[in-house]
């Protein structure tokens, strides 16, 4: 077991609970009047949520991914690497080392597949495992993009003073993944590897936070699904446009409404519109980055607020539909006001809530980078000699550390932890030294080895899947019973799914970087799985066990020895029944006993109950179950067949006369 414990990751899988919700509709300004006479008779006739309701969801929890800082940042942070390693890492690898943002990525994933409306749900799905922007297939040429930019133009969204190969990237159709994106400008906030899936399932659960609280507090039939999508889909464009470079920077979103920080929402909006979004997720994608801007104007004594947000979303979704060919208007955007003029019409809460919650910047910006990226600096050029910070090898441990601790944690990071204080206006933290950043750093900054774990000094969740029913959950509860003992710190958790579901679930994990430690799963799958090369050996563990521990006339090869390597354990033995009723039996005219029987017998003892009784002899719940696993599968192995060859890398032997002969007698008892 000690050598079980000593693969399984620390990491936990626990499920985001999904909140209820109905779709937005879309809102005129006829409708909202016609909302707002009705609010007096609203509160009247609205159900009421139930008080034990209220008081169960507000005590739900979502733990999700983001464990407390203890595990989060030191019990998971990769083995030591030297920095020469780290400079010629990329940021798909250090994404992929780092446990934050994969988990992060994972999380977003979930969040997707929990999404109960499809037409969200598979539009957030299709980005965060291929982020490919498909719109440019509307400007093949260099002259059809020249065209579209003169066109923006001329509404100030973009400058004809801009290249086109500088506002399009050629690299539309082939984006690095979601995962490995920054967030953000450099000089901003999440600007590593890794950034955007961290900043997004953050704002995803801030989401989900916000419609807890218009449900409860304010009796909003707010729907959770839409700014959950909203918030993992609006920022995705950066993975085409923050591609990363040789010197380790990424570059910069092109200039479009005077900046470039706003490029995405444009970009988004149409993206959504080409692909077909329903108008409401339009709509929230756009409406993410801005919708709330303020501005203040002093008259006199009394500050009087103006809603500029208003008019840049309008920019947006304006844009954006004339990027897709799309009528703002009639695709349900926007609406002409009394000048003629495009505007945006009231919207529903959960586009503010799409708004609301796109909030991980002010902290991540404002405090962590504003004080930790000098610090970096300094310790870059007084540890390792980097004096530059316009070097890749600056770039690279600062992309490096960044991913694998990210750059948001507790206001203060004990000491005993590497010491991040809360940041003061008078500079840097002073319990923050070089020395302490260097642990709190350590996978990009240690060249000491790690210290081979131990049993009792793991800690975190081993993740076991198993199909519906007892054996998972008595397996588990076994190994709960020696992690008391031997692994305090450690838990197993089953986590139970249909074995038509392992495949295309193993798929979405392994894609986040995070599958399971165990799969309790019949043998067809895992001999594919094994064949796929998706398995660890274990040779190891057998020797552990013992080779002699399985019954008489059962190999170990049966549970998947290929290519001398063993890398599946057989979980149980089990006998197959064969239950008869003997009164059929007599009312027939059975005679043998049917412990005498061979399979000559037994068919034609099914014959003659057909016969004679209108039953069906022989009962078998064919199709991808149980039953026919072991019926099916016991047949064909009396038969002296097989399902796979394991002397042809496992190759369906479906076609072999025994195999032939088994199903046409199952056909023959009917």
């Amino acid at each position: 077991m000690d050598e079980v414990i000593r693969r399984f990751g620390e990491d936990a899988d626990d499920k985001l609970t999904a909140g209820a919700g109905v779709r937005p509709a879309a809102m005129s300004r006829r409708t909202f009047l016609a909302a707002a006479s009705g609010i007096a008779t609203a509160l009247v006739a609205a159900p009421r949520v139930p008080l034990a309701a209220a008081q169960q969801r507000r005590s739900a929890t979502y733990p999700g991914v983001f464990t407390p800082l203890s595990e989060s940042v030191i019990a998971t942070l990769p083995p030591p690497v030297q920095l020469s390693d780290i400079v010629s890492m990329s940021a798909v690898d250090m994404a992929k080392r780092s446990h934050l943002v994969m988990s992060a990525y994972r999380e977003l994933v979930d969040m997707a597949k929990s999404l109960r409306n499809p037409a969200y749900r598979k539009p957030m799905l299709d980005i965060l495992l291929d982020p490919k922007i498909t719109f440019l297939s509307l400007y093949p040429t260099r002259a059809d993009r020249e065209a579209i930019r003169n066109e923006l133009a001329r509404f100030e969204y973009m400058s004809t003073e801009d290249d086109v190969e500088e506002l399009f990237p050629p690299n539309g159709l082939k984006v690095q993944p979601y995962y490995a994106s920054s967030q953000s400008h450099d000089d901003f906030y999440h600007n590593h590897p890794g950034g955007m899936a961290i900043t997004c399932a953050v704002n995803c659960r801030l989401s989900e936070y916000h419609t807890r609280l218009y449900q409860e507090h304010f009796g909003i039939p707010a729907d959770r699904d839409l700014a959950v999508a909203v918030l993992a889909i609006h920022e995705y464009p950066k993975a085409w446009l923050y591609y990363w470079k040789d010197d380790g920077s990424f570059a910069l979103e092109p200039r479009t409404f005077g900046g470039n920080v706003h490029t995405h929402a444009a970009y988004v909006v149409a993206e959504m519109l080409y692909r077909g979004a329903p108008r409401e997720l339009v709509v929230g994608v756009g409406a993410a980055h801005a919708f709330g801007s303020v501005d203040l104007k002093q008259e006199g004594k009394e500050t009087r607020f103006l809603w500029p947000g208003y008019e840049y979303v309008a920019k947006f979704l304006h844009a954006g539909a004339l990027l897709a060919r799309r009528d703002p208007v009639e695709a349900g955007l926007l609406e002409r006001g009394p000048d003629g003029a495009l505007v945006l019409p009231p919207q529903p809460i959960e586009v503010w809530n799409c708004h609301l919650s796109d909030m991980n910047w002010p902290y991540s910006s404002g405090a962590a980078h504003k004080f930790v990226r000098p610090l970096l600096v300094q310790m870059a050029s007084d540890t390792y000699g980097i004096r530059s910070p316009e070097t890749r090898e600056f770039r690279q441990l600062k992309n490096y550390a960044y991913s694998q601790i990210g750059l948001i944690g507790r206001p203060r990071m004990t000491s005993e932890r590497g010491g991040l204080a809360a940041p003061s206006a008078a500079g840097p933290p002073r319990d923050l030294t070089r020395r302490r950043f260097l642990t709190w750093a350590a996978g990009a900054a240690a060249f000491r080895p790690p210290a081979p774990a131990r049993a009792a000094d793991k800690t975190g969740t081993v993740r076991v899947w198993g199909e519906p029913g007892p054996y998972g959950a008595v397996a588990v509860d076994g190994m709960n019973e020696w992690a008391q003992q031997h692994a305090p710190g450690l838990r197993f958790a089953i986590e139970t799914l249909p074995w038509s579901d392992v495949y295309p679930k193993l798929m979405t994990d392994l894609a986040a970087g995070r599958p399971p430690h165990c799969i309790s799963v019949e043998s067809p799958i895992a001999f594919q799985l094994m064949a796929e090369g998706l398995l660890e050996p274990v040779d190891d563990l057998v020797q552990k066990i013992g080779r002699t521990r399985l019954i008489p006339a059962a190999r170990w090869e049966y549970w998947g020895a290929w290519k001398g390597r063993q890398y599946i354990l057989p979980a149980h033995h089990q006998a197959h029944l064969l239950v008869v009723r003997t009164d059929i039996l007599r009312e027939a005219g059975v005679t043998k006993p049917p412990g005498d029987w061979d399979w000559n017998d037994q068919l034609a003892a099914a014959q003659r109950i057909k016969a004679k009784t209108k039953l069906y002899g022989l009962c078998f719940a064919l199709g991808r179950n149980l039953a026919t696993d072991y019926y099916v599968i016991s047949l064909l192995h009396s038969a002296g067949g097989r399902m796979f060859d394991a002397a042809a890398k496992f190759q369906v032997v479906f076609d072999s006369p025994a195999a032939v002969e088994t199903f046409e007698y199952i056909r023959e008892l009917w």
